[in-house]
């Protein structure tokens, strides 16, 4: 059985030590509890099948590709759900599945085309109905690839993950990084704000803030290039490793050549806002005037990455707090 997850333990619990006719009885309760579809759960029907074929290889290459893209999953085939009135699917009721040992050579038929590239380790179990022959319920186990992402090629070639009670497509973006993920680094700005001497001002003070990059990834980065926009705008100093390039207007352009290896930082710049005074130097100074609000803007390059597009945002109580933050990576690299 593949890493302990949600999804696992579900599995196990529904059909570890357990008689088929158990593992029936306690689907039909939990088909009866209007059970919420979560992250690592779903409920499909699989009404007039095989008429229906078409359907279902269409929904079992969606969940093999959303699941696995994901942190795994549990698709119980027979169960009937529909939306309650929060807009989350709930299970109402059972509709065994007719012709269930059929039903799943034809999963295991349709698996390894299924998805690109086929996924491993999939386990699909039936829990015949004890008081009709040849009818009950299907529950498949779909681990969290090791491999992903996953194409869904039977569900108009799109990548899916499952986000709460829906499979999703993914945005370009996050599909960038899945596909950069395997042996790569992953450069990761975080910031540190600080009360200092205002610069611009003698006799004043400011809150300033430094700008470190993390290396989240298994590899190491080399070359890395970064634009910055920061707002309000202003000065930057970076450290002597970064070379500052020209030709991006407002916004600053840095290269270096020092290598950042995994779980490694560096020191990429500070810089103060003028524009944001603080009443005092103690410690619990407040900002007096100016902006409530500082973002920076990173777009980061370098060799075997994935080009990332990540924002810090730092609000009046969070500068005032001067917590550290990790920017957050986004999906668009539009400017």
């Amino acid at each position: 059985m593949p890493k302990s997850s949600f999804a696992t333990e579900l599995f196990e619990r529904l059909c570890a030590n357990r008689t088929p006719q158990e593992t029936f009885d306690e689907l039909k309760r939990i088909a009866e509890s209007q059970t919420a579809e979560s992250d690592w759960l779903e409920f499909k029907s699989a009404e007039d099948w095989p008429s229906k074929d078409p359907q279902i290889k269409s929904q079992w290459s969606k969940a093999l590709s959303a699941f696995a893209n994901a942190e795994g999953g549990v698709l119980i085939w027979g169960i009937c759900c529909e939306r309650d009135a929060s807009g989350v699917d709930v299970s109402r009721s059972i509709l065994p599945v007719s012709g269930i040992e059929a039903f799943v050579s034809r999963l295991d038929q349709l698996r390894p085309d299924a998805t690109d590239p086929p996924l491993q380790n999939v386990i699909v179990k039936a829990a015949p109905n004890p008081t009709m022959q040849d009818e009950g319920l299907i529950v498949c186990f779909i681990p969290e690839s090791l491999f992903k992402p996953h194409r869904a090629e039977f569900s108009g070639h799109h990548f899916y993950v499952r986000i709460g009670s829906h499979s999703s497509p993914l945005r370009p973006g996050t599909l960038r990084q899945l596909f950069w993920s395997r042996g790569r680094s992953i450069v990761v700005p975080f910031v540190e704000c600080e009360l200092k001497p205002n610069r611009s001002f003698p006799g004043n003070y400011c809150f300033e803030f430094q700008v470190w990059l993390r290396n989240q990834g298994s590899q190491t980065a080399r070359d890395l290039f970064v634009v910055v926009n920061r707002s309000p705008p202003g000065q930057m100093w970076p450290s002597k490793d970064w070379v500052p390039i020209s030709g991006y207007g407002e916004k600053a352009a840095f290269e270096t050549r020092r290598l950042l290896h995994p779980g490694a930082h560096l020191y990429f710049f500070g810089t103060e806002f003028s524009q944001i005074n603080a009443e005092s130097g103690n410690p619990g100074a407040k900002i007096k005037s100016g902006p409530m609000e500082v973002v920076f803007d990173f777009r980061i390059f370098a060799t075997d990455q994935a080009p990332i597009h990540a924002i810090c945002k730092f609000s009046k109580e969070e500068i005032e707090g001067k917590a550290p933050k990790t920017a957050q990576i986004i999906d668009d690299l539009e400017w």
